[in-house]
């Protein structure tokens, strides 16, 4: 009985065994819901890239969380992607419109600010006007003038009243052009003895006159607040001489006549003055002249020293510009 008990489990071992042999050289059976796998994915080789590193990286994220994870890298942007330096070099390059060039010594504190065409000749225009220099005003002069006559003679001083402007010219505003005027009397009051028997007495004699031309200046300055201008007029003017005579006769009283003489002349005056800035805007000045009153005819009645004193306005001294 036990021999055929041994010879039974011989025979279910050797009919079992092909089965036992088949099923260990078998590969292990896969998960029943995990996909089919590519046959080709042996023969493809891939190059992997962040976006397929993103995706092996959302399925090894639990099954609970793997929808947020999948959101977050999909708004995640891939790093280390090389984008053509062209590209970049366009995009760097591109002009907004109406905006201009910004120069390198153009700074706001320590960083470049945009300056436009229109705005930089504001600018120029702007600190042209605030460099230039140039001005005019009222001027007061005494010229101590005579003339001699038969009809009386004439000691000054005459008083003109006048006024003058200019401009500065050179790289540092070292020239002043510009022009002068200016008319006024003189005259003596008290009467004066003629030799003449017809006219004996002289009550009054008076100079009238008045001329203007151009000035041409060499200034030396001081700083901004004084000058020194050295130059000359060069014009013409004209002048009169009237003597208020007193006739002597029995038959006539209290009578008079006048005695006139004109003369027209060609003025040349050099002057040497200082010039004191009060203000930006104000100056007062004194000068010292000589005016050479070369007449066309005969009488000489503008001749003579002369004082002027004035007060310009203007702009004389520059100032900093506040845009």
């Amino acid at each position: 009985m036990q021999v055929l008990c041994r010879l039974a489990c011989v025979l279910l071992l050797l009919a079992a065994w092909p089965l036992y042999a088949q099923e260990s050289a078998a590969p292990p059976a896969a998960p029943a819901d995990a996909p089919d796998p590519d046959p080709t994915a042996e023969a493809v080789v891939e190059t992997e890239t962040p976006a397929d590193t993103a995706a092996e990286t959302t399925e090894a994220i639990p099954t609970g969380v793997e929808e947020t994870s999948a959101e977050v890298v999909q708004d995640a942007e891939p790093e280390n992607i090389d984008e053509p330096a062209e590209a970049e070099q366009t995009d760097a390059d591109e002009e907004i419109p109406g905006d201009e060039a910004v120069p390198a010594d153009t700074l706001v504190g320590n960083e470049a600010a945009p300056v436009s065409e229109a705005c930089r000749e504001r600018c120029t225009t702007a600190c042209a006007c605030k460099r230039h220099r140039a001005g005019g005003g009222p001027i007061f002069m005494i010229l101590f003038n005579s003339f001699n006559s038969a009809y009386g003679d004439f000691d000054g001083p005459s008083f003109f009243f006048g006024g003058r402007g200019y401009t500065y010219l050179g790289d540092n505003d070292q020239w002043r052009i510009g022009g002068m005027g200016a008319g006024g009397f003189g005259e003596n009051g008290e009467n004066l003895k003629l030799s003449s028997d017809l006219f004996p007495i002289s009550k009054s004699r008076r100079i009238t006159g008045g001329y203007g031309g151009i000035t041409a200046e060499y200034v030396f300055r001081m700083g901004d607040t004084i000058e020194f201008p050295l130059g000359f007029l060069l014009g013409v003017g004209g002048a009169g001489y009237d003597s208020e005579l007193s006739v002597s006769s029995l038959d006539i009283q209290n009578v008079s006549t006048h005695y006139n003489r004109h003369s027209t002349f060609l003025a040349f005056q050099p002057m040497v003055g200082i010039d004191a800035n009060v203000a930006s805007f104000a100056k007062i000045s004194v000068a010292m002249s000589y005016l050479l009153a070369e007449p066309f005819g005969e009488a000489r009645l503008a001749d003579g020293f002369a004082m002027i004193f004035g007060v310009q306005f203007g702009q004389f001294i520059p100032t900093p510009l506040d845009l």
